[in-house]
């Protein structure tokens, strides 16, 4: 992932990948896509990812053992080879790590055929409206699953779906090349299967970066790929 933007924008952020059963080589890409012009915005908060490592002022490294979302199949670390910074860009990776053994942010250790990287920024910085621009290219093959989302601040005392949810973009391996944009609230979740989402097609979402993007006011909120709105939300 290449850079993250927030424009004046009580959400935090997650960025993710789950993966269960695929392993990607690191490739040099040039695709850049440019974010349009933001001029009429007030910049609060970015990360460009220049650093030597991730800014733990920004973000916060997840760790969670096997099953603890979505039961899913690998562990989220904290170690290098999941999460680092190369070339001014954030990767996340996905891992078959058969042996795996870590210990979880309770103190639980686990054992893990799978591992991954997720950070968010909770406690760190949350936004109520405004714009987020997050440039990446996204992972390619079967069982993986990249995710560019937010929940409210306040989950830990109201609980999920009356937190509220908004997922800026979201990749199904198995789907290569549709992207998928969803809120979920106390009325329209999909566990009653009255979720607001929609989805559009991006043929070069493995193979090239983009820029997803969400705008968000008291009225409205509009999804964005490389600027073309394609779901609106009223």
């Amino acid at each position: 992932m290449k850079i993250a933007h927030v424009y004046s924008i009580l959400l935090f952020v997650f960025f993710f990948v789950t993966v269960l059963a695929c392993e990607e080589e690191i490739k040099e890409t040039k695709d850049d896509p440019v974010i349009s012009d933001t001029s009429a915005w007030l910049l609060v908060w970015f990360d460009e990812f220049n650093g030597a490592g991730i800014n733990d002022e920004k973000w916060n490294k997840l760790l969670w053992r096997p099953g603890w979302v979505n039961n899913e199949s690998q562990a989220y670390t904290d170690r290098d080879t999941n999460l680092f910074i190369l070339d001014g860009k954030l990767f996340i990776r996905g891992l078959i790590d058969p042996g795996y053994t870590g210990t979880d942010y309770t103190g639980t250790d686990y054992n893990a055929d799978f591992t991954s990287g997720r950070v968010n920024t909770d406690g760190l910085a949350t936004w109520t409206y405004g714009r987020f621009d997050i440039r990446a290219k996204l992972p390619k093959g079967n069982g993986s699953w990249p995710a560019i989302w937010m929940l409210g601040s306040n989950i830990s005392t109201a609980g999920w779906p009356h937190c509220g949810e908004i997922d800026i973009m979201e990749h199904v391996g198995y789907d290569d090349g549709n992207i998928h944009a969803s809120i979920h609230t106390t009325d329209y979740n999909h566990m009653i299967g009255t979720q607001k989402s929609s989805q559009v097609t991006i043929p070069t979402a493995t193979d090239s970066f983009h820029v997803y993007s969400l705008e968000w006011d008291t009225t409205f909120i509009r999804y964005l790929v490389d600027d073309e709105p394609y779901f609106f939300i009223y």
